[in-house]
């Protein structure tokens, strides 16, 4: 069942989409250290799909914003569906790869859908610790 599961192209086009959204509220908005306008300021990344989302690798571009003031200039990045802050590796792969973690490790079977399985323990370990802590977990638990 867990083996079958690959991403494709029009789940992360979708992603992007709503990217893009965020990003265009966001620019809406007013620097939020020093309330000057925000421009375009999308930079380049190099994520991993491992094998579940190879479509995903396509998606290089990280939408983000520049503070257009003089002397605050500072980067104003919204959140993305399809990172996960400065990791590697795709959101969606984070989370598919946790998951199929959680039911392999009971098999010991190593990699995890093309990630390597001391990565994937990392992930497993957030989950189970710092993340309980959140907020965010709070309320999906409630």
């Amino acid at each position: 069942m867990f083996d079958e599961v690959v991403l494709g192209s029009e789940f992360f086009e979708g992603l992007a989409r709503a990217d893009a959204e965020i990003a265009a509220l966001a620019r809406a908005s007013r620097c939020p250290h020093c309330r000057g306008p925000l421009h375009v300021s999308n930079y380049g990344r190099k994520p991993r799909g491992g094998l579940v989302a190879v479509a995903g690798e396509s998606q290089v571009v990280r939408f983000s914003l520049c503070c257009g003031q003089e002397g605050c200039r500072r980067r104003a990045t919204p959140p993305s569906t399809r990172f996960l802050g400065r990791r590697a590796y795709l959101e969606a792969v984070v989370i598919v790869a946790s998951v199929l973690g959680m039911v392999e490790r009971a098999r010991k079977r190593a990699p995890i859908a093309g990630v390597p399985s001391r990565t994937v323990g990392r992930w497993l370990a957030r989950w189970s610790g710092p993340f309980v802590k959140t907020a965010v977990e709070r309320r999906l638990v409630a």
